[in-house]
This record gives C-alpha cells, sequence and structure tokens, in this order.
C-alpha cells in the first residue's frame, strides 16, 4: 500500500511523500519515492521516526521492495541494493565480506524533470484532456499566432522606419515562424507556471514545422535547382527530427496523448495548398495570407483533437 503524505510533527521537518510500507519487529520499513530508506516506530499515535538514510537517491523508486531474512531487496529503474538490516553479529561471515556500508552507495539529487519543463503536471497523468482543456489549448495557440503575427509586424515596421528595408512577405513568413515556435516552445512552462494550471501549447510548433515544410515543397515544384533540392532535405530533416523529440519528450514526461498532435497534418494541407497559391498574388492582402493560417492552424488542431476523443 502506499502512504501519501504524512507529515512529522514539526512543520519544517521532513516529509515522507508517497513511500511503500513493509511492517516487521513492530516496525515500519517505509521506502519514499525519492529512494530514502525509513525506519519508523509501528504507533497509532504519531508518526515516530527512528531513522532515514538516502539508499537510492536521483530517481523515483515506485517499486515496493521485498523483506526476506532480514534483508531488504530494493530497486529503481536503473538500480538494485540489498540491505540488511539485522543485528552486525548475526550477518554470515562470508556475506560481512563482500558487504559494503550504505554511505558507500553514489546518490544523486533528484530533478524533477517533468515539474521543470510543463511548469505544472497533469492531476492525472495517464487520462486524455478534457474538451474544456482542448478548447483551452485551441484558443492559446491561436492566440501565439496572433501575437507573433503582430511582433512580426512591428518589428518590420521599426526596422523600416530606422531607414531599413521593409521585409516582403516571404521574409515576414520566416520571422513569423521563428518567432511562433519561440512562442509555442516554452508557452507551455510560462503559462503552466503564471496560471497554475496545465497548458500545452508544443502543437504550435509542430504546425510550424509542418508549415514550413509544406511552403518549401510549393517552392521546390518551381525551382529544380541543386540548392533548392538540398534546402528540402534539410527542411524535411528538420521536420522529422522535431516530430521524434516531440514524441519522446511526451513520453519521457508520461503525456499519453502525444501521438494525437502528430496525426492532424492531413486536415491543414488544403488550406495551406490555398494559401501557398496565393502567396505571390499581389491581391491578396497580408491580413488575409495571415488568417488563411490560422484556419489551417484550427483545422490541424481539431482533426487532432476529433481523432484523440474518438479514440478515447
Amino acid at each position: 500500500s502506499d502512504v501519501s503524505r504524512v507529515e512529522q510533527d514539526r512543520s519544517d521537518g521532513p516529509s515522507i511523500g508517497h513511500c511503500t510500507v513493509i511492517v516487521a519487529d513492530n516496525k515500519l520499513i517505509l521506502m519514499n519515492d525519492l529512494g530514502e530508506l525509513i525506519l519508523a516506530n509501528a504507533s497509532r499515535d504519531r508518526f515516530e521516526e527512528i531513522c532515514r538514510i538516502p539508499l537510492l537517491t536521483g530517481e523515483i523508486c515506485w517499486t515496493q521492495p521485498a523483506l526476506a531474512r532480514q534483508r531488504l531487496f530494493v530497486r529503481n529503474q536503473s538500480r538494485a541494493a540489498c540491505v540488511y538490516l539485522g543485528l552486525p553479529e548475526n550477518l554470515e561471515s562470508a556475506s560481512k565480506a563482500a558487504a559494503t556500508t550504505v554511505d558507500r552507495i553514489p546518490q544523486g539529487r533528484y530533478v524533477d524533470v517533468a515539474n521543470v519543463i510543463l511548469g505544472v503536471e497533469p492531476e492525472y497523468l495517464f487520462d486524455p484532456p478534457t474538451l474544456e482543456w482542448l478548447n483551452r489549448w485551441y484558443l492559446t495557440g491561436v492566440a501565439i499566432l496572433v501575437l507573433a503575427g503582430l511582433t512580426s509586424f512591428c518589428i518590420n515596421q521599426m526596422a523600416s522606419r530606422r531607414g531599413s528595408h521593409s521585409l516582403a512577405y516571404p521574409g515576414m513568413r520566416n520571422l513569423f515562424w521563428g518567432v511562433a515556435f519561440l512562442f509555442g516552445a516554452i508557452g507551455t512552462t510560462v503559462l503552466s507556471r503564471w496560471t497554475g494550471d496545465f497548458f500545452f501549447t508544443w502543437p504550435v510548433c509542430l504546425f510550424v514545422i509542418w508549415d514550413i515544410t509544406v511552403s518549401n515543397s510549393s517552392k521546390r515544384e518551381q525551382s529544380r535547382t541543386w540548392t533548392s533540392r538540398m534546402q528540402s532535405g534539410l527542411v524535411i530533416a528538420m521536420l522529422f527530427g522535431c516530430l521524434l523529440a516531440y514524441f519522446f519528450l511526451c513520453r519521457r514526461l508520461s503525456l499519453v496523448f502525444e501521438w494525437a498532435f502528430l496525426t492532424g497534418f492531413l486536415g491543414a494541407v488544403p488550406i495551406q495548398w490555398l494559401q501557398n497559391r496565393m502567396e505571390g498574388k499581389q491581391t491578396w492582402s497580408v491580413a488575409l495570407k495571415f488568417a488563411m493560417t490560422v484556419v489551417s492552424f484550427s483545422a490541424y488542431n481539431w482533426l487532432s483533437a476529433t481523432i484523440l476523443i474518438l479514440r478515447s
């Protein structure tokens, strides 16, 4: 069984956290999720800690220990240990000669990678996101695109006022892609920490990379030089690299809905194709082309969300 957040009487003392429990000799043998071995009295009145030692620190430890012949067998994802809990004089001479002391086991400091990167973890990691969350993530993604568009436009206007040449639409679009990717990459961490609730903005990054790839493919049809082919190869490699990095990072962080946002790109293709056809035409305003990008993102996002809802 698990003991959740049992605190010592002193408020400034260390907490047990989530731990496994074994009862033996009227004592509690506790192995907490930070890899600390704790010995306490088995009392109904209050928690009385006898001692605490770091045993397999540096990684989360959720495996139930086993106690046999006064030996406690513990492990985490990368290491295992057998700890003798009996009197030293009762340990066999052969075992004593081969044994080492606990303080000689290398210890590490645990860093909660999920908390650092995500800002706020979902309360139930293995549950699919609710419709409320999906709506919130979508509106946040649109807000990021709008903010990136305004940022690139303002930078372009400032450059032109200072005497520099203003960027043409392709240059502004490159600037827009870069800003949108940056905001999408940091948005999950920043917004989650700021609001205290879980936000997921990484799909914006996936959409940006996909949009760059589709746009580059359209340019390749118009130019078949060696340079354009090399550029296309680099863009495609960047796309697959980002998709794999996203997938494995989500797996590392136990985000079980990571696959859903890898499936909705086909929903954006028709709109992106029309947008690329519009790119060289002066009759289409930059604002309208940007609006098409937002519509394309909406198609990608909601096709991914629909597939996720149907699968869940």
